[in-house]
Parts: structure tokens; sequence; C-alpha cells
């Protein structure tokens, strides 16, 4: 029979969310990142860790509570098994939970899940990742020789796999008073052993001591690299310490994603107008996660191409970063400063 008034909603696709209503959008993966390791240093608690790992494995929480360490082969972690609720009838005929047990079946027949990361860079044009992973004093610290040990044990399985890319031990060194008796130390480490050492700020906040860090670093023949300079909030308002700081040799690292929008469109804005005035020597990708960064890579090299041309960009995605890699010297042009209008 004909039925009548049927609402189109009941059969209409959900629209996708805007991103600004997406569960994690801009920087907030990286800072829930930071606070759940911060968490883990404070409680010791590895529910934090857990967090972190769910971020490269996208997995249901009874996956990752199940997981041992026998799952974790090279470049690949098996699924094989999950947590669930253990359910019983009492005599009255209700339901109650009565504890949870690991079961051996899964809620889908995908149990085996890469991590792509390296694949992704090698499809995305890469011959060689550093590996600069955080160093925050007192909440995120892998001094250098057990790093070291990773990036080799990685280096071993890419070359037992074939995959023709070289890794290389860094790390991006959360600002610190401290930070070169880290390295001294061996805590952090530099870009691959070489003089230059990639660093970042609060995000929010300009710290008082910038410039005696700078110095400190510079007094031991170091040579300074500020990560995203476009994300800081601080910088965005008054994006003249960047020429400050260049005039005072420190190099500028931009992420791939900014000149895309992917960290907001101030950073965009800024980006670009640090393109367009010299004041960019590296570009870095900032991955955390797989189908993320890489992905965007070649659309972010023609936006990027677009405003500097080939010879430039070849200059900021390969001969200076080989320089850096061979402890070389490396020649910059003079950054036109950039003055933001009222409006802006």
């Amino acid at each position: 029979r004909l039925i009548r008034n049927i609402s189109r909603k009941k059969f209409s696709v959900n629209p996708t969310k805007a991103v600004t209503e997406q569960v994690f959008v801009n920087d907030e993966e990286t800072r829930l990142i930071e606070l759940a390791i911060k968490q883990y240093y404070k409680t010791k608690n590895t529910a934090y860790l857990a967090v972190c790992l769910n971020f490269a494995l996208a997995l249901r929480v009874g996956e990752v509570v199940a997981l041992k360490v026998s799952d974790f082969e090279e470049d690949t972690v098996h699924i094989q098994r999950q947590e669930i609720k253990v359910y019983e009838k009492l005599s009255n005929g209700k339901i109650r939970r009565n504890g949870y047990e690991i079961s051996p079946y899964l809620k889908s027949i995908n149990s085996d899940r890469e991590l792509y990361l390296i694949k992704e860079a090698k499809e995305a044009g890469f011959e060689g990742i550093v590996l600069t992973s955080h160093y925050i004093e007192k909440y995120y610290e892998t001094n250098v020789p057990e790093r070291d040990v990773w990036v080799n044990a990685i280096s071993e399985n890419l070359r037992n796999k074939g995959m023709d890319i070289d890794v290389y031990l860094g790390n991006e060194i959360y600002m610190s008073e401290n930070i070169m008796q880290l390295l001294i130390d061996g805590k952090a480490s530099t870009i691959n052993n070489s003089c230059y050492v990639l660093f970042e700020m609060p995000l929010n906040v300009e710290p008082m001591n910038l410039y005696d860090v700078i110095y400190s670093l510079q007094e031991h023949k170091l040579i300074p690299i500020l990560a995203h300079p476009e994300r800081y909030t601080f910088v965005q308002k008054e994006p003249e310490l960047i020429t400050d700081l260049i005039e005072k040799g420190v190099l500028m690292q931009a992420n791939y994603a900014s000149i895309l929008g992917y960290y907001g469109e101030k950073a965009q804005y800024i980006v670009t107008k640090f393109f367009e005035h010299n004041m960019i020597h590296f570009l870095g990708s900032d991955v955390h996660r797989q189908n993320t960064i890489y992905k965007m890579i070649p659309q972010a090299m023609e936006k990027i191409e677009e405003i500097v041309g080939a010879n430039k960009l070849e200059e900021l995605t390969t001969i200076n970063p080989r320089l850096a890699l061979e402890n070389k010297r490396i020649d910059i042009e003079e950054p036109e400063e950039v003055t933001l209008t009222f409006k802006e």
C-alpha cells in the first residue's frame, strides 16, 4: 500500500561534520598526547601510554587493553583478541555484569594493522627521515643511547624489507633553560649529531628567556632551528620576532601542512608571508600518525612552489636538509621584514 508522510531524514546520509565539530582538530591531538605523557610520568599509570598508542593505531578500547608484546612484529601490529564484558543471569531473571574476559574474537576481520608512516613518507617522495621525537624535560625523556638503538633497529628492518629510505637520529626539544646541558649529558640530541638543533617553544606564551637559550647554544657553536614558527600565537600577532631571530642566527623550519590551513587560517596566512619574505629555511612533516600529513605533501609542495619557485623549493626540501645532515654550513638570504596592518 502507499505510505505517505515519511521523513526524508530517516533515509538521508548524515553530512560530514565541519572540521571544528570533529573530535580532534588542529593541535588538540598533540596537546592530548603531551598531557598523557606527562600524566604517565607523574602517575606511572600505563593507561596514559595506551592513549598515545591508540592515536597511531585507532583501535577499539577492548583491542588496546588486550594487546601483548608478542603482537608487535617489525612494522605490523597483530590485533588478535579483545577484552569483552561478561554478564550473568540471576535467579530472579535479571542480567548483571560480572567483570571482563579476553576473547580471541574480534568485531572486525581486519586483524592486522600495519604502521605505514615510513611507507607513506617514501610514497610522498622522501629519501630520508629525521626522527625528531619530542623531548620535554622531566616529562618526556628518552635519552640518546636508547633512541639510537631504536633508530638502528628501524634501519635494519627497512633494509630487510628492501625499503630504500634512510632514517636519522634527532629531537624536537621543548625549550628549556637547561637545553645545552641536556645536549651535553646525552639526553637530547642534535640533528644527526651535527651542529643543528631543532627546538620548539610554548605555543601561546613567548618565553622570557628565549634569547638566553639561543645564546647558550650559539656559545657552544650550535645552530638553533625553530620548529613551526607560524603556529605560535604570539608570532602570529608580531611576526617581526622571527625576523629578529633570523638576524641573530636562528634558522626556521615551517610545517608542510601549514600552507594548506591544517593548523588554522592564521598559521596559513603567516607562513605564506614567511615564504614570501625569505624567512623559511627547512620544511618539516610534523607527522604523528598515518593517513594525515604525508598524504598532503604533494599538494603542499605545489602551493609552496607557486610562492617561492622551483629552485627555492629544492633548497628547502633537499639542499638545506642535506647540508644539515652532513654538518655543513647553510648560507641564507637576508629576510625581508614582515609587518601586519591594523586590519590584519
